[in-house]
């Protein structure tokens, strides 16, 4: 079959695709393959962190909610969730799995950038983890996607964000029984050196073994934030740290606050 064309006869080019776009349907098998009991400890540890600070009945907005790890258990508790993911094949998959669910759960979802959200504050807690703020990659976009998350939080409420280490972004190679996984982080030769941070470019190629045969490729920009940019920048919209913990999720690599937005927040 021959590729679209348009009216003056000339091919239509592929629409421009989000990360995770082409494996979102084996997105959960390869993290589960590739990171197993570490994943599975980080997602227990992230929703237990949830329950001690969020009142009962609570709105939920998480971004970068991907395939529901959160959600869907935070639903179960009886949490008012929104869902908000750039791609819409993960977020199909959040819908298909919330579906199956035995009993209905309150899950409301938007295919959307966190930069792009526009918020109400009419959330009571917001969460920014599992490395989502990697895909920001500019210092506009990142203000934007902070400026979003304060918008989108009641005085007083509260965003529990993570901030991966440099450890983070390093190539990696998994082989178990369900994946053949390789992937390359190369840092970006030709960024700005005055922006703060480290951009890289993020490229996989993966063989599902198991349960069938499938290959897929994906690639595209990531960056390290420094913690002291985003908290700089995050204090500017009214987005305060109250609680480093860090330490409590040092496998995770990665910073983990929680901020509270002040009552007085500047526009």
């Amino acid at each position: 079959m021959s590729a679209p064309e348009n009216s003056q006869g000339k091919a239509v080019p592929p629409p421009p695709t989000r990360p995770h776009d082409t494996w979102a349907e084996w997105y959960d098998v390869v993290y589960d393959a590739c990171f197993g009991d570490t994943f599975a400890w980080l997602t227990e540890a992230t929703l237990n962190t949830v329950l001690t600070k969020a009142p009962a009945g609570a709105r939920i907005v998480d971004f970068g909610a991907g395939t529901g790890r959160l959600a869907i258990p935070l639903a179960r508790f009886g949490f008012r969730i929104h869902a908000v993911e750039p791609s819409g094949p993960m977020l199909s998959q959040l819908v298909a799995k919330s579906a199956r669910e035995a009993d209905p759960i309150a899950i409301t979802t938007e295919q959307i950038d966190i930069q792009s959200f526009t918020g109400r504050g009419e959330f009571d807690v917001a969460l920014c983890v599992f490395t989502v703020l990697i895909y920001v990659t500019t210092v506009p976009e990142l203000r934007a996607a902070l400026k979003a998350m304060s918008d989108a939080l009641k005085p007083g409420g509260l965003l529990l964000i993570d901030l991966p280490d440099p450890s983070v972004f390093e190539s990696f190679t998994a082989d178990t029984k369900e994946v053949f996984r390789i992937v390359r982080i190369t840092r970006d030769p030709l960024e700005a050196q005055t922006e703060p941070g480290t951009g890289f470019t993020f490229d996989e190629e993966t063989l599902i073994k198991a349960p069938h045969l499938h290959r897929y490729h994906d690639r595209f920009p990531v960056r390290f934030w420094p913690p002291e940019v985003v908290r700089e920048y995050a204090s500017e919209y009214g987005l305060t740290l109250i609680a480093d913990l860090s330490s409590e999720f040092s496998p995770a690599a990665s910073t983990y606050w929680w901020l509270e937005k002040q009552a007085h927040t500047p526009v």
